[in-house]
């Protein structure tokens, strides 16, 4: 799936899912949001300790830190400050043809090991992570393992937004607090 803003291209999105269901709708001043939801139903499935992501987006070459720039809901910023780093969302921001625009990744409060860990890399790679616990804490004692029993499911929810300007300007603290006070 890629996301555009004004026909630029701004992001795409990978994940594994067996069942999904996907929403994207417009919002005002230009802005996107598109909600994800995964529930997988075949089992049991046993999820492994992995860094490599749960819901991810590539940015544009644009939007890479540098030149673009990487900050977190913890007001961190930059690859060493988010990676590895659990946050409600991490939004990567700069220049794209002129333009100053935007991509964030929302975690929902109610998904499983809210808030998430982030596999946020200054190339591009922004993933929402809430199963690398052992090579995010770097701690061999933590198991980031989940099972999802035959039969069973596990929904994630997770929020694209969209925006023109830096994470300031573009109101993304915001946008979360309405994001995440949805049930």
């Amino acid at each position: 799936m890629e996301w555009c803003h004004s026909g630029l291209a701004l992001a795409r999105v990978s994940h594994w899912t067996d069942e999904h269901r996907s929403t994207l709708r417009a919002r005002v001043e230009g802005r996107r949001c598109g909600d994800r939801r995964w529930r997988d139903t075949h089992g049991p499935i046993v999820i492994g300790d992995t860094k490599e992501g749960t819901f991810a987006v590539r940015v544009v070459k644009a939007l890479d830190s540098p030149p673009g720039r990487m900050v977190n809901a913890n007001g961190a910023s930059g690859e060493k400050a988010i990676w590895g780093k659990p946050s409600d969302w991490v939004d990567y921001y700069g220049r794209v043809a002129d333009e100053d625009v935007g991509v964030a990744i929302f975690d929902h409060p109610r998904n499983l090991r809210a808030p998430t860990y982030w596999h946020a890399r200054a190339y591009g790679l922004l993933a929402a992570n809430p199963f690398g616990l052992r090579q995010f804490t770097g701690d061999r004692r933590q198991d980031g393992r989940y099972v999802i029993p035959a039969g069973g499911s596990l929904t994630f929810r997770y929020r694209v937004f969209i925006h023109h300007g830096g994470a300031p300007q573009a109101g993304v603290a915001e946008a979360y607090r309405q994001f995440a006070a949805q049930q």
